[in-house]
């Protein structure tokens, strides 16, 4: 009872792990495994909803992912920041809080669980050898169990052979030795096209960058092809990114191998036939979900990605494990035997492995284990399933993406597209289907996303307006509120 309470007072301490976890038991009932966005909003939710619970976040990492200053843009729209907090701090935080519980929190690492009898096994975090011979594995006790193990960087095939010269980009550790590298690099090669690749090739500065892309536009995760030419002028600025498409590495090759005599550490040669001398790889092409294996090597089922399968209870293929954020997979919700009018509520929100959707996976989850704790259905999913919604900044633009923004699903000739541009200021796409507004593409301050936001949930036949909906000289704020 006393540990219970205590919870731990200085969690990346080996010596009070050890002196709370010895040949015992220790049970909880919400235990989340990681603590990046999704698990930590999923503890703390659960802390809210059931105060007397006993809730714990076991995390590998020396620091938890925290969101502060959250700001609502719209409705569904939320835009926030990320915070790394020691483990010691994010305790004592917790402890703080009034009118709900309190999160405990252990730094070790998971090593499998079983779920027939609900217990978790860890590995603790620097363990120090005792004169009593204690384990430095741990078994928790678990009521319900949620993965939030996150994900780790794909990085191109040679990075094994090239440890000290190819770099993926996740967390602050990863950046942290990207900038150490920077300091001594001539040219870097930037290879692949999502959000990490875009934002970087804009913000390195004093070095040569090249950015290689197997897409026919830049940042192809976010954008189509005119909102990425309505960007690309961004990187003409001195000391601007050199962009060659397609040109995915496909080899590196050591200075040795090769004719030339330059003094570059590694060649690389591009899918276009170029054969590139850099100091530095960074390889942003995506990111592999991280599972956690359940004893006997049996695990939950995973999906094509390798992300744990969940339904619309975030609930995965074993009794009591729940899954959230990256390391949860929610392709299936469109043929998990759900009924029609189920399918057509999430249409328009689809799965990317966003912060905002680690929050969101996180929050839902949460809701989800508080049910199965009282032995309910899992809740219906709440609105902000009904629209994928997402909010950033690119090349010093702010940008916000609805619904269907780029079509997501919707077959050639059954859309069409209207735009609004203004180079250098604004770039506004809205996919129309059967007169209805499926998504749309915000670059820029258009100060629309509210009224768009409602326009797509609602789906207003906008028939009548035709070509006129973007027209400047139409208040449709006004008219639509």
């Amino acid at each position: 009872v006393v540990h219970q309470q205590v919870a731990f007072n200085s969690c990346s301490d080996s010596e009070a792990n050890r002196a709370r976890f010895q040949a015992v038991e220790h049970q909880y009932d919400f235990v989340i495994v990681g603590g990046g966005i999704a698990g930590v909003t999923c503890a703390e939710t659960l802390a809210a909803l059931e105060p007397d619970a006993r809730v714990l976040i076991v995390s590998a990492s020396p620091v938890v992912k925290a969101v502060t200053n959250l700001r609502p843009v719209t409705k569904l729209l939320e835009e926030f920041d990320v915070e790394e907090r020691p483990l010691a701090e994010f305790q004592r935080q917790q402890r703080q809080r009034s009118g709900c519980g309190s999160v405990s929190v252990l730094h070790a690492s998971c090593t499998g669980f079983n779920a027939e009898t609900r217990q978790l096994r860890a590995s603790l975090a620097n363990p120090e050898p005792s004169a009593a011979g204690e384990a430095a594995e741990v078994r928790i006790g678990y009521g319900e169990l949620c993965l939030c193990t996150g994900a780790s960087p794909k990085l191109i095939p040679q990075a094994r052979q090239h440890p000290d010269l190819v770099v993926g980009i996740r967390d602050t550790e990863t950046v942290a030795d990207l900038s150490k590298k920077l300091s001594t690099c001539r040219r870097v090669l930037v290879v692949g096209n999502g959000g990490i690749a875009t934002e970087l090739v804009y913000e390195l500065r004093n070095v040569d960058v090249v950015w290689a892309v197997r897409q026919d536009s830049i940042g192809a995760v976010f954008f189509d092809a005119g909102a990425a030419q309505f960007l690309l002028p961004s990187l003409a600025r001195p000391g601007g990114a050199r962009v060659d498409k397609p040109g995915e590495a496909v080899e590196l090759l050591p200075t040795d191998t090769t004719a030339l005599t330059d003094s570059w550490p590694v060649f690389a040669a591009l899918s276009n036939g170029e054969l590139l001398g850099v100091d530095l790889i960074v390889s942003a092409t995506g990111v592999t979900p991280t599972a956690l294996l359940a004893d006997g090597g049996v695990g939950p089922a995973l999906d094509a990605e390798g992300a744990v399968a969940v339904d619309r209870g975030m609930r995965s293929s074993l009794a009591h494990v729940f899954a959230a954020g990256d390391a949860c997979g929610c392709a299936g919700w469109s043929s998990d035997g759900e009924t029609s009018s189920a399918a057509e509520e999430t249409r328009l929100w689809f799965q990317m492995r966003l912060w905002s959707q680690a929050r969101q996976t996180g929050s839902f989850a949460a809701r989800c284990m508080s049910a199965a704790r009282r032995g309910e259905s899992p809740p219906p999913l709440d609105i902000g399933f009904e629209l994928f919604t997402h909010v950033t900044r690119f090349f010093s633009y702010k940008i916000v993406l609805l619904g269907l923004y780029n079509a997501q699903g919707l077959a050639s000739g059954e859309y069409e597209a209207l735009l609004r541009v203004t180079p250098g200021v604004e770039y506004v796409k809205c996919v129309m289907r059967n007169g209805r507004m499926q998504g749309c593409v915000l670059i820029g301050e258009t100060d629309l996303e509210e009224t768009f936001e409602n326009l797509i949930l609602n789906q207003l036949d906008l028939s009548q307006f035709g070509e006129h909906l973007l027209d400047p000289g139409v208040d449709i704020d006004d008219y639509f509120d």
